[in-house]
């Protein structure tokens, strides 16, 4: 089984900083300058497809990447085909940079981000249609255009998919989320993309999961929580050890859902798994290079929920 992984590849700079980002924003300035310290930075391969891409392929999935990707990126490229992550499927753009992420996250785990698109604005040169189909979508962050255009595919030719627009909801249009989930089987957001949806389009949450199998949203430390029918199940947040850096655990989360939807488990299994890859992330420093295997999120699995995993 080969899910396809479409989104961003980028570069990730991520920076910690020692004290919280309001000592110095005036919660009533309409204008402000504010200069923070930040004695680490690192330069990280990242970007939502290519961290879902890392979580499956250490799960032991073999996981499809769609991406478009600048000229600068055959150090990432080398790194994928090492870890045997085809690249078959990824456009090189020689006009455009990769994506790049500048992540500063405070003491209390806030983050900051500015992100350049760079080739990410042209993702609707990718085709799905021209793929053998796969058995799951997830049509993660990317450009618009290219959300758009992938979720109809995905639609028109009968592949099902998870509508995962994250940080790129607030380009929609309310009648354009309306849209794609209308055409999606699953939706995911964390709180903050949920309610920026809800506001564009007007919906609620007893609306949404009409049109939908399954919607899950994820609150960070709070946990998740998924919406099937009239049921709502929860999943707390689990600690596999201190949190250094919360950058790339909602892919990981959204990995580990990819990998229980495709076996067909049951609902709360499935977030629980999801929950677990996510904390195992959650203890390193970012969204991929973190040591991870079925058989480590196995045992985890085991010692909080007191269960093995599906089979």
């Amino acid at each position: 089984m080969s899910p396809l992984i479409t989104g961003s590849l980028a570069f990730d700079y991520l920076m910690q900083i020692e004290e919280p980002f309001n000592n110095q924003i005036p919660t009533t300035a309409q204008a402000f300058s504010a200069a923070y310290i930040a004695p680490t930075l690192s330069r990280v391969f990242g970007g939502c497809a290519g961290n879902i891409t890392y979580a499956l392929q250490h799960l032991g999935e073999q996981p499809q990447l769609m991406a478009t990707a600048g000229n600068d990126f055959s150090p990432y490229a080398d790194y994928l085909h090492q870890m045997g992550v085809s690249t078959e499927h990824v456009i090189m753009l020689p006009d455009f940079y990769t994506a790049q992420a500048y992540v500063v996250t405070d003491c209390n785990h806030s983050q900051f981000i500015v992100f350049h698109p760079g080739a990410t604005a042209e993702a609707h040169r990718q085709d799905i249609s021209i793929l053998p189909p796969p058995p799951l979508a997830i049509i993660s962050p990317n450009g618009k255009a290219g959300i758009l255009q992938h979720c109809r595919t995905c639609a028109e030719t009968n592949i099902p998919f998870i509508f995962d627009p994250g940080q790129a909801i607030s380009l929609f249009s309310g009648e354009e989320i309306k849209e794609c989930l209308t055409l999606a089987p699953y939706a995911i957001f964390n709180k903050g993309e949920w309610e920026t949806a809800q506001r564009a389009s007007g919906l609620n949450i007893t609306e949404t999961t009409k049109m939908l199998k399954a919607l899950f949203i994820t609150n960070g430390e709070a946990g998740s929580q998924a919406f099937i029918g009239t049921d709502t199940l929860q999943a707390t947040c689990v600690h596999l050890g201190e949190t250094k850096n919360p950058t790339g655990c909602g892919d990981a989360y959204r990995a580990g859902l990819i990998y229980g939807l495709m076996r067909n488990w049951e609902w709360q299994s499935l977030l629980n798994f999801a929950t677990v890859v996510a904390a195992t992330c959650a203890t390193h420093d970012s969204g991929q290079g973190y040591p991870l295997s079925l058989a480590a999120v196995s045992e985890a699995y085991q010692q909080h929920y007191n269960s093995a995993l599906p089979q």
